[in-house]
């Protein structure tokens, strides 16, 4: 068998193995060997998973995505393309990040020197969606089923089932969501 057959049926076995393991890669993306991705997770180009980071099952993540060291993301997730979520960022399940959000993780952002003491973890809960454009502070917690508006600045912990939004990111009671007998999740008045 020529050298050329040998390697043409090794692609192919590698296809068929990529095919079979639930995931599909865009790439180029980088993403380090210490990443866990779940089952079903879609990852398009030039993204970057860094150091042991934890994407769920059945998530898709777009385009130009940085996910940093460390950061969780949970099941059913869906984060738009050139988001940046950095260290210390934890994401529950069925969250929606939209396009260009930012998360930071420095209370005080500084060229030189040890972060360490200004370093803040995000928390965001479940079935939670955030709008283009929009910044989260590091240190914030935004409660399950929080609405946030495109292009707001989330400086403060958001109550759970709210709505914020520019300007001046204020907030609106949302009802609270039940879910019925058939699965399906509806709002109530």
């Amino acid at each position: 068998m020529s050298l050329f057959c040998e390697c043409t049926a090794f692609l192919q076995g590698l296809f068929v193995m990529a095919r079979r393991s639930w995931r599909l890669f865009k790439q180029p993306s980088i993403i380090h060997e210490s990443a866990i991705i779940g089952a079903g997770t879609k990852i398009w180009a030039f993204s970057h998973v860094c150091e042991n980071a934890v994407i769920g099952e059945n998530c898709v993540i777009g385009e130009g995505v940085h996910i940093g060291p460390g950061v969780v993301i949970g099941d059913n997730c869906k984060i738009q393309n050139h988001a940046l979520l950095y260290t210390g960022v934890t994401i529950g399940n069925r969250v929606f990040i939209g396009p260009n959000v930012v998360t930071t993780n420095d209370i005080d952002p500084q060229a030189c020197g040890d972060w360490s003491e200004r370093f803040r973890k995000t928390i965001i809960a479940d079935d939670v969606a955030i709008g283009a454009n929009s910044t989260i502070l590091c240190g914030i917690t935004i409660e399950r089923g929080c609405r946030i508006g495109c292009g707001s600045l989330i400086t403060k912990d958001c109550k759970a089932w709210h709505r914020y939004y520019n300007p001046n990111t204020q907030a609106l009671q949302m009802a609270e969501m039940t879910t019925p007998t058939n699965g399906t999740i509806r709002i109530e008045p």
